[in-house]
């Protein structure tokens, strides 16, 4: 009954999570300001998705609980919440991007946005980079770290679309993590990061080469 009561309420944040997009992307064009309203809405979700994201998190990295709770009469494996995890997260990811795509440039002190966007970008990738490609795990634990391949990649993608003021000041804490992150084998991830560092090489040449008087 649990597994159950968790999965409705996680499909619940993701049909919120789907059908807010769609519609916010629908009305853009037609009202420029959103006003209170929206940036409340935004950090109801934001709230939302990282409960639902804790939950699972802290049962995943439980074995003793979900040692208790397996029945081997009716599942095959020790029971997770992998898949609830992974949308959690990604929800949690592309409302925290979307809110951090509308900040401006004038806005020179970190905010609360910036700063929590960036916090759990990084321990995605420091968690990826440990578990996949310095594996610490036994191998059956090792599949379920791979299963945020994805979530990286939304990572790093939107690392790639941030604005030229936002790349140049969040790319130099996260550049030891993109350097490691050049030995994953997964094709998904290193087009990923081939967008990420494409745009860091031009960056780096552009500031380097000479202005023209």
């Amino acid at each position: 009954m649990t597994f159950f009561i968790v999965y409705v309420r996680l499909l619940v944040l993701f049909i919120v999570f789907f059908f807010f997009f769609q519609a916010e992307d629908g009305i853009r064009d037609a009202q420029e300001s959103r006003g209170l309203g929206d940036v409340y809405k935004r950090q109801v979700l934001v709230d939302c998705f990282e409960a639902a994201y804790i939950f699972a998190h802290d049962f995943n990295r439980n074995p003793r609980a979900r040692t208790k709770l397996w029945n081997r009469d009716m599942l095959e494996s020790v029971p997770d919440l992998i898949n609830q995890e992974m949308v959690a997260l990604k929800g949690l990811l592309a409302t925290l991007l979307r809110l951090y795509s509308h900040e401006t440039a004038e806005e020179h002190s970190e905010t609360a946005v910036e700063c929590y966007l960036m916090r759990t970008a990084k321990g995605v990738l420091e968690q990826y980079v440990e578990k996949t490609i310095k594996p610490t795990l036994l191998p059956e634990e090792s599949a379920e770290f791979h299963a945020f391949t994805p979530i990286v990649v939304q990572v790093l993608n939107g690392i790639a679309e941030f604005s030229d003021a936002q790349f140049k000041s969040q790319v130099e804490v996260l550049y030891l993590l993109l350097i490691d992150l050049m030995l994953c084998k997964h094709m998904d991830v290193r087009v990923a990061l081939h967008r990420v560092m494409v745009r860091l090489g031009t960056n780096i040449f552009l500031e380097a080469s000479p202005t023209d008087n």
